[in-house]
């Protein structure tokens, strides 16, 4: 029985007891108005669990989404524990999103910008992982130290800008040929403007020279 059966049943039990106190009509207007409340409570109850539903299901989605980044990350961290024990690489997330960070000196050779063999065998074991994730952008973002570009070098980048461009679209290439979804890649080029270390020191600038891998969200579109 329903709450509005429930409230009518009610009332109309008082009003069979003391049907002398008011009359006919005017129970029956109280009944109409309880029924109309009773209407309102239901609907009200029926808002509620579609909200509540939807908040579970949302909790586990984001149960999941967790689940699934921890397993991710777990796996990079096997797959790549020497160069992460060396320092030169690292494995990390936070609020929700995973970054792989690459050194300049395990993916290429000092002023060069194609791929190095150390580099390519860390960026084959990156991408046996990332290819199996369907559900993330992979955001490759290419970032110098803020030492400006001299000798012959300058004559093909003219800025850190050009050269963190031209190393990070290396790695968008590698991680493409072998398999890892071409819609899924986003090349970000940041030049010396994004640094994490002090560009006044050897070990900061070390820092700064670095390509990062970002496991982003997708966005709401994509997902339809």
């Amino acid at each position: 029985m329903n709450i509005k059966s429930v409230i009518a049943a009610s009332l109309l039990f008082s009003i069979a007891g003391c049907i002398s106190i008011a009359t006919h009509e005017e129970q029956m207007r109280r009944c109409h108005s309880v029924g109309l409340h009773a209407d309102e409570l239901e609907g009200r109850v029926g808002e509620l669990e579609s909200q509540l539903a939807a908040k579970t299901a949302e909790s586990q989605a984001l149960e999941q989404n967790v689940a699934e980044l921890k397993s991710t990350q777990d796996e990079l961290q096997e797959k790549l524990k020497s160069d992460i024990s060396q320092g030169d690489v690292a494995v990390g997330s936070s609020e929700g999103n995973l970054t792989i960070t690459l050194g300049d000196k395990v993916l290429f050779r000092s002023g060069e910008w194609e791929l190095q063999p150390r580099g390519q065998k860390v960026l084959l074991q990156v991408s046996e992982v990332l290819k199996k994730v369907d559900d993330r952008l992979f955001q490759v973002e290419g970032n110098t130290d803020n030492i400006p570009i001299s000798g012959a070098l300058k004559s093909r980048f003219p800025s850190n800008w050009d050269l963190s461009s031209a190393r990070a679209a290396a790695v968008v290439r590698f991680l493409e040929k072998n398999g890892v979804n071409a819609q899924r890649l986003v090349l970000m080029a940041y030049g010396d403007k994004r640094p994490v270390g002090d560009n006044k020191t050897i070990d900061g600038r070390k820092l700064n020279r670095r390509v990062e891998i970002s496991l982003e969200p997708l966005p709401a579109e994509s997902k339809k």
